[in-house]
């Protein structure tokens, strides 16, 4: 099937659409890596970001 598609001089069509949808059916699906929730904003904000933000006034 790979060789198939490597072969296929015309890389859009509905020819190679269909190839890609079998070869998709015939190999196992890959496992994910884990998608883990955004970190929680801390109580007070970092220096860095009331320095970007301006909330304190330069030396």
């Amino acid at each position: 099937m790979r060789e198939a598609i490597d072969a296929e001089p015309y890389r859009v069509g509905a020819r190679m659409s269909k190839l890609k949808q079998l070869l998709r059916k015939l190999e196992p699906a890959t496992e994910r890596p884990a998608v883990f929730p955004p970190p929680m904003p801390s109580e007070r904000p970092s220096l860095l970001y009331l320095k970007l933000r301006g909330g304190r006034p330069r030396r």
